[in-house]
C-alpha cells in the first residue's frame, strides 16, 4: 500500500511512479509480478499515477481516497506512507 494520507503526498507519488518505471522488468514477469499495489494518491493526482503504472506494466489499484483504511492496512504486507500523526495511528 502506498499512501500520502487524505491530502496525498506529491513526493511519495513521484517516488512510486519513478520506481515503477525504473523497475518495469521486475513487475513484468519478474519477482514483483505477483505484487498487488493499492496507491492512494490524494485528490487530483490519481489519473497521472494510474497512467504511469500502466506505462510501466504495473498492475495497481489507484484511487485518490479510500473510506475504509482499515481494510487497506489489514491487507498490506508493506506500506510506504507519510508519517503524519493520523497515518501513524492508523498503521498501529
Amino acid at each position: 500500500m502506498i499512501t500520502g494520507a487524505s491530502q496525498g503526498a506529491t513526493s511519495i507519488n513521484s517516488f512510486a511512479v519513478e520506481f515503477a518505471l525504473a523497475n518495469a522488468l521486475m513487475f513484468q514477469g519478474g519477482r514483483a509480478n505477483s505484487w498487488q499495489i493499492i496507491h492512494l494518491t490524494g485528490s487530483g493526482a490519481d489519473e497521472a499515477v494510474r497512467e504511469a503504472y500502466a506505462e510501466a506494466g504495473v498492475a495497481a489499484y489507484v484511487t485518490p481516497f479510500l473510506n475504509d483504511m482499515g481494510l487497506a492496512w489489514g491487507a498490506a504486507d508493506l506500506a510506504i506512507s507519510r508519517a503524519g500523526a493520523s497515518s501513524v495511528a492508523e498503521a498501529g
